[in-house]
């Protein structure tokens, strides 16, 4: 007893040592796209009453978050405790996933479920998971991982145990996980699969104790719709699918996950964005090939289909949310990225880690009664094995974790695998405007608008280089169309006045300004600009209106 659990501890912290050092490289990295809205200008992170403003403020810059407090909350309480800290952020994350992973096998390992320890340190070591880690916005799934184990193994001990006080408990870590990050919606049905992977059964009765979790995954469901529409904007040209293309689409991404599952390389921020297209009869081969595989796991359910079946259906019954039938924000830039598939990831890990075991075992088997020494030689190659596939998984994620060291290195890495990936281009000539670098910002978002006409952001960063160099029609050309293209961001009316003002035009400015105010009630820059045109125009009573809103806004963040 003592000598196993002496392994057992030894096993954990090489799990947890493991999963540190190969991601030690992140320790680094910097700000990614929205981590620096998120962790460093959200003004709730310094306010000691934030956590108030997080859970019962919904629409508290909701223009940054979605209605996922747990995750949210850590990060102010990170706040509280260190500070602006890119090393402390990144860490945690890093803490997290690791956690995870043991978290992972000791679940695995209470149910009985072969290769515990293996699946959990593929999945600690898998650079696939890289982006979810070295991403400090994306700690909505490392946090939403543990909630989302935790009501696996405590529903499952709920139907080993018949006891409520289980049912609650996985009840509420249920809520808690969709509170960390929504995509979690789908785990009651991925209840049932494991339910019929580890007891072969489900009654009805077992299926209608389901139910409350159902009903919650429906509320969540709808609300993050919500969220995608009013708050992302994930609506217009680029969500503008037929029913049709999104069957076509949700073909195609379970396979590139797939691809990307068992050959991880090369796994880039941003991939390039497929053409779907319902004319076109080779983009149905596909979903015709899902169809069929499925189809045919299911005739051989009862005979060697059974854990197939279960572990590809899981697969894509944890996609779901991201398959193409709703609208995801990031799905403007790429139809498929490596964080979408974090959770999704496990069931395949599992399988492929029962396959290798299996094959094995039926090798040993047959070597039996040949030579006394086969089934030896046999146990030493899969040592052999084991050990080489976390050897270059380690070193895959190690060499992933470090193109996360700066923007430059990521979003150079991703054009240099994807030279038309205009949200890779403008990124980077941010990163060259606030470096100074005016020339090579200007140059990639000629690129960024070259690839996409449609991208608002691109026109807006152009339209400031515009501004420094004095060539204000062309900022106002740039503004007009960013603004075209997305009327609902305050931000490209604040930029217009301004370009206004500047040029002396006080009325426009101060039509910009007030559009501004509307589309954002908090815009803190935005009064202040518009003082700036009252106090111009000597309406001094406005002005002061304004500046009491500015004291008030500045006293809150």
């Amino acid at each position: 007893m003592l000598a196993s659990r002496i392994f057992h501890i030894f096993a954990g912290l090489l799990l947890l040592a493991a999963t540190i050092g190969i991601y030690s490289p992140a320790f680094h990295a910097g700000f990614i796209i929205d981590d620096r809205s998120h962790f460093l200008a959200d003004p709730v992170m310094s306010d000691p009453k934030g956590w108030q403003r997080i859970w019962f403020d919904p629409s508290d810059h909701n223009d940054m978050w979605a209605y996922i407090p747990i995750t949210r909350s850590s990060f102010w309480l990170e706040w509280q405790v260190w500070g602006y800290d890119l090393r402390a952020a990144h860490g945690i994350n890093i803490v997290l996933h690791g956690l995870g992973a043991l978290l992972l096998w000791g679940g695995l390992a209470y149910f009985r479920v072969r290769g515990a320890w293996l699946v959990a340190m593929i999945f600690a070591c898998h650079p696939i998971c890289v982006q979810s880690v070295a991403w400090i916005s994306e700690r909505k799934n490392v946090v939403s991982l543990l909630f989302y184990l935790l009501t696996f193994f405590s529903y499952l001990r709920f139907l080993q145990t018949p006891r409520t006080r289980w049912y609650v408990l996985s009840l509420l870590l249920f809520v808690m996980a969709l509170l960390s990050k929504t995509s979690t919606v789908m785990l009651p049905v991925l209840l049932i699969f494991a339910q019929l992977w580890l007891w072969r059964t489900c009654s009805l009765r077992e299926g209608l104790r389901l139910l409350p979790f159902f009903l919650i995954a429906c509320l969540f469901g709808i609300l993050r719709i919500y969220l995608e529409a009013e708050v992302a904007k994930a609506t217009g040209e680029a969500f503008s699918h037929s029913l049709l293309e999104r069957l076509l689409l949700a073909g195609h991404i379970p396979f590139f996950y797939l691809s990307k599952i068992t050959f991880p390389y090369p796994l880039i921020f941003i991939y390039p964005k497929w053409e779907i297209s319902a004319q076109q009869w080779t983009q149905y081969l596909p979903l015709l090939s899902v169809c069929l595989t499925m189809a045919l796991l299911g005739w051989k359910y009862n005979h060697w289909g059974r854990p197939l079946f279960l572990a590809f259906g899981a697969f894509g019954v944890s996609l779901f949310p991201v398959l193409g039938f709703f609208d995801i924000g990031f799905h403007q830039h790429s139809f498929v990225t490596d964080y979408f598939v974090y959770l999704p990831s496990l069931p395949i890990f599992i399988l492929l880690t029962f396959l290798i075991l299996r094959s094995f075992e039926a090798v040993t088997q047959n070597m039996n009664g040949i030579k006394n020494s086969f089934p030896a030689v046999i146990r030493g190659s899969s040592w052999i094995f084991w050990a080489s596939v976390f050897g270059l998984l380690s070193v895959l994620t190690w060499h992933q974790a470090s193109i996360y060291e700066s923007r430059e290195t990521l979003w150079k890495h991703t054009l240099s695998f994807n030279p038309r990936a205009a949200a890779a281009h403008n990124n980077l000539g941010l990163f060259y405007e606030e470096q100074g670098a005016t020339h090579a910002a200007y140059t990639h978002y000629n690129h960024a608008i070259a690839n996409n006409s449609k991208f608002p952001e691109a026109y807006n960063n152009r339209s400031l280089i515009y501004v420094t160099l004095n060539q204000y029609e062309k900022a106002l050309v740039d503004l007009n169309t960013a603004i075209e293209l997305r009327p609902w961001d305050a931000t490209y009316y604040l930029n217009r006045g301004g370009v206004y003002a500047y040029q002396g035009h006080y009325s426009e400015a101060l039509t910009d300004f007030t559009q501004a105010i509307e589309l954002r009630p908090d815009y803190l820059d935005a009064y202040k600009n518009r003082r700036q045109i009252y106090l111009a125009l000597k309406q001094l009573q406005k002005a002061q209106a304004d500046f009491k809103k500015i004291q008030q806004l500045s006293i809150r963040d």
